[in-house]
C-alpha cells in the first residue's frame, strides 16, 4: 500500500502486529521464559523486543504530543536516539544505574496503585536490577525492524 492510498495517524506505527508482538514477547521473557530456561538467548530477548518497541513508542508519543506525523528524518533521529541511550545503558555505570530508577519508578507506581486498590500499604520502591552487558550491543540491529515498520506508508 502506498502512502497516498493509505493515511497515517498519530502513533500508528505503535498499532502495527510487530512493536504489539515485541512488547508480548518482552513481557512473556521477562515473566517467564528468563526463569524457566535462562541462558544468552533469555538474555537477548528482551533487548531485541526493545529495541524494536521502544523507538516506535517514542515516535507515537511524539506524534500524539504534536498531533500530526513525524518524518521520515524523525523517525530515524528516534532510532538514533534509542541506539545511543541503550548502547549507554550497557557500557556506561552512571547510565545503567540511571535506567533501573527510570524503569522502577513506574513500576513502583503501578504496584502502589494496586496496593491501594487492594487495602493494602504502598509497597518500598526499589530500582529495577540492571546489569550492564556489553554484548547486549548484538541487539543493536533490531533497530531496522523497528524503523522499517516507523519508514513504511510515512510520506
Amino acid at each position: 500500500m502506498t502512502a497516498e492510498a493509505r493515511s497515517l495517524g498519530p502513533g500508528d506505527c505503535l498499532a502495527h502486529v510487530v512493536p504489539l508482538t515485541a512488547m508480548v514477547m518482552v513481557v512473556l521473557n521477562n515473566q517467564w521464559w528468563k526463569y524457566a530456561y535462562n541462558n544468552v538467548w533469555t538474555g537477548k530477548l528482551s533487548d531485541v523486543g526493545g529495541l524494536v518497541f521502544f523507538p516506535l513508542l517514542l515516535v507515537a508519543a511524539l506524534e500524539v504530543a504534536r498531533g500530526r506525523v513525524l518524518s521520515r528524518r524523525a523517525v530515524i533521529l528516534c532510532a538514533l536516539a534509542t541506539a545511543c541511550a541503550f548502547t549507554a545503558v550497557q557500557l556506561w555505570a552512571p547510565a545503567t544505574a540511571a535506567y533501573g530508577h527510570g524503569v522502577g519508578g513506574p513500576l513502583w507506581l503501578a504496584r502502589t496503585v494496586g496496593a491501594w486498590l487492594h487495602g493494602a500499604a504502598a509497597p518500598m520502591y526499589r530500582p529495577v536490577c540492571s546489569v550492564a552487558d556489553p554484548s547486549d550491543l548484538l541487539a543493536l540491529p533490531a533497530l531496522l525492524v523497528a524503523l522499517w515498520v516507523g519508514l513504511r506508508d510515512r510520506p
